[in-house]
C-alpha cells in the first residue's frame, strides 16, 4: 500500500481536488508532446483537456483525489505517532537546520534560544537579507527569498514552522558532537536564567 501511495501525486488535505490530480497525471504527457511550450501554455492545455472530460470522469478524479489525500493523511498520522513513541534507549533531540549549523538540543526551548542567540542576533541591520529565514528546508526562502518585515515575525515563523518539526528520536550513539542540554539556574537575585551547555 505504501509503495502505491508513494507513486501517487502529492495530494494533501489542502490540495485534494480532482483537477490537481488530473493535472499531475497528464502534465508530463502534455509537456512531452509540446516540448517548446512554457509552464503557462502547458497549464492552459491541461485546463482545456479537463474541460473535455464528462462530469462522471471529473467526479472519478474527485473521488480518487479524496481517497489519496485521506490515505496520505493516515500514513502521516501513523508516522508521527511512531516518532512520538520512543523505543527503549532512545531520546528526543531537536536539530538546528539553520544553514551551516549542526547543533542539537534536548528541548524545543534550547533550540529556540540557540536560534535567537546565535543566528538571528547575527543579522546585520539595514542589510538586504535582514530578516530572512535561513532554515535549509524553508519553502518560503526557497520560493521567494523574501525577508520578514521584523525580527519578531521571523521568530514567530521559526516557532510555527520549524522548531516543532525539528524533533528526531535517536539512540545515544547517534547524538552529534554539537549536542547541548538546556539548564536553568537561579541567580542570587532569584531570577531564573537558562543556558545551553555542550555535553
Amino acid at each position: 500500500m505504501s509503495n502505491w501511495l508513494a507513486a501517487q501525486p502529492k495530494l494533501t488535505a489542502k490540495s485534494k481536488s480532482g483537477y490537481i490530480l488530473f493535472s499531475a497525471e497528464i502534465r508530463k504527457r502534455i509537456m512531452h508532446e509540446n516540448p517548446d511550450s512554457g509552464f503557462g501554455e502547458v497549464s492552459k492545455i491541461v485546463g482545456i483537456e479537463w474541460k473535455k472530460l464528462s462530469d462522471d470522469q471529473k467526479r472519478q478524479y474527485e473521488v480518487r483525489a479524496e481517497y489519496i489525500a485521506s490515505e496520505r493523511a493516515k500514513q502521516e498520522a501513523a508516522r508521527a505517532a511512531t516518532e512520538k513513541c520512543l523505543q527503549p534507549g532512545q531520546i528526543r533531540i531537536y536539530m538546528c537546520k539553520w544553514i551551516n549549523c549542526d547543533s542539537q538540543f534536548d528541548s524545543e526551548n534550547g533550540l529556540y534560544e540557540h536560534i535567537v542567540q546565535h543566528h538571528t542576533s547575527q543579522i546585520i541591520m539595514d542589510s538586504e537579507q535582514q530578516y530572512v529565514c535561513m532554515w535549509v528546508t524553508c519553502v518560503r526562502n526557497r520560493k521567494e527569498g523574501k525577508p520578514f518585515p521584523s525580527l519578531p515575525r521571523l521568530h514567530r515563523h521559526m516557532k510555527e514552522k520549524h522548531i516543532g518539526t525539528s524533533v528526531k528520536s535517536v539512540y545515544a550513539n547517534q547524538i552529534g558532537k554539537n549536542f547541548f542540554k538546556l539548564t536553568t539556574q537561579s541567580t542570587p537575585g532569584g531570577e531564573t536564567v537558562s543556558a545551553n551547555f555542550l555535553c
